[in-house]
């Protein structure tokens, strides 16, 4: 099915898009479509990273850590750690498979799953890693998104993690639940089928616990819900953050 065939993108877009517009109207639908968080930059410094709050309100600080606040109630959390042993530049390719494990059990910890781990290499030298985990709310319904970057100074030895967290807002579920059944149609599976191959976790599709990723979630599908956090993490947030990030 992925890579997909320009056909089948267009059968998709079309089933949402009727969807869509049955529930909020040619009018609602553009204004669903349009939806953008348009972040503000604000860059700010802690010890030696310099980074983009996106002008979100201090909450707290000390020497190694801060947190901020969005109006939406999203949260945005910087901190320094101390690696386990000595990072070196040239072996951090060959940690990875280790790492993304760590950050599945992390998610799953909290019955949730993982959607993206990968490392990431600047114009200007800096590199890390970045992650995007899903997580079930425990006293509300619906799913938030956590994206962690991890930004490594090798020289200092120190780790800077950045964690923002972005929540669904309501009603939720809507991605999820207007996905399944277009793709199910067009597949021509019935539930159960479909079922089988809707929720697959992105690196190991064997591992099956907690909440693994679904269709509905993968990147191509972003621009038909632009709301939605994974849309507004991976179109929004990382590229601003990772384009004004930079040691001093």
């Amino acid at each position: 099915m992925f890579p997909l065939s320009n056909d089948l993108k267009q059968q998709i877009d079309a089933e949402v898009t009727a969807i869509q517009t049955k529930m909020h109207g040619e009018d609602g639908l553009a204004e669903i479509r349009a939806y953008r968080r348009q972040y503000t930059s604000q860059l700010t410094i802690l010890q030696n990273l310099e980074f983009d709050t996106f002008n979100w309100q201090l909450h707290d600080s000390n020497a190694s850590s801060q947190l901020y606040y969005d109006d939406f109630g999203d949260t945005l959390e910087i901190s320094i750690m101390l690696p386990n042993g000595e990072m070196k530049r040239e072996t951090s390719s060959s940690q990875m498979p280790v790492f993304r494990n760590w950050m599945r059990s992390i998610a799953l910890e909290q019955s949730g799953g993982i959607v993206f781990c990968e490392e990431f290499s600047l114009d200007n030298g800096l590199t890390g890693s970045e992650s995007i985990l899903k997580i079930p709310r425990q006293e509300a319904p619906g799913m938030d998104y956590i994206y962690v970057l991890q930004a490594l100074h090798y020289k200092e030895q120190k780790i800077y993690r950045i964690t923002i967290r972005v929540n669904e807002m309501s009603p939720t579920g809507m991605r999820d639940n207007i996905f399944i059944q277009p793709i199910s149609l067009i597949l021509g599976l019935d539930f159960m089928e479909m079922a089988k191959l809707y929720n697959q976790d992105p690196y190991d599709k064997n591992f099956k616990e907690g909440n693994t990723m679904n269709l509905s979630e993968r990147q191509e599908f972003d621009y038909l819900f632009p709301f939605h956090p994974l849309s507004i993490i991976r179109n929004e947030i990382m590229p601003q953050l990772k384009y004004n990030l930079r040691f001093i």
